[in-house]
C-alpha cells in the first residue's frame, strides 16, 4: 500500500505518469498554428500545467544539483500566467517545457519520432 504521507522519491527505472501520453498530448501545441478555441484553450493548459506539476519534481530528484536550464525555466513557466503572451502562446510555452522535460528524463525513448530542435526551444 503506497503511503501518501511518504516523501517523494524518483523512481530511476520506472515513472509513476506516461511520458509518451504527455509528448503526445503536448506536440501538437506545438507544432500547430491553429487557434484554439477557449475551452480547448483552457483544457490544454490544464493539461501542459498537470503535466509540468509532476514532470518537475522527478527531474528534480533525477537531476538534483546537476538539473538542466529547462526545469528552471519549466518552474518559471508553470509560475507566469498568460498575461504578457496571451494565453495561446504561454500554452505552448508550457508545452515546449512538457516537451523538453521528457527528453530529459528518457532521451530517446520518448514519442514514435525524434522531437525537432524547434519543438524544444
Amino acid at each position: 500500500m503506497v503511503n501518501p504521507d511518504a516523501p517523494y522519491e524518483s523512481c530511476p527505472d520506472t515513472l509513476p505518469f506516461d511520458l509518451t501520453l504527455m509528448v503526445k498530448t503536448a506536440r501538437p501545441l506545438v507544432d500547430s498554428d491553429a487557434r484554439l478555441s477557449a475551452e480547448d484553450l483552457e483544457t490544454a493548459q490544464l493539461r501542459m500545467r498537470g503535466s509540468l506539476a509532476l514532470l518537475i519534481p522527478e527531474a528534480e530528484a533525477r537531476f538534483g544539483r546537476l538539473a538542466p536550464v529547462g526545469i528552471e525555466e519549466a518552474g518559471r513557466r508553470l509560475d507566469a500566467g498568460p498575461a504578457l503572451l496571451g494565453p495561446m502562446r504561454h500554452v505552448q510555452c508550457l508545452a515546449r517545457s512538457v516537451l523538453t522535460l521528457c527528453t530529459h528524463l528518457s532521451p530517446g525513448e520518448v514519442g514514435s519520432t525524434p522531437m525537432p530542435q524547434e519543438a524544444l526551444g
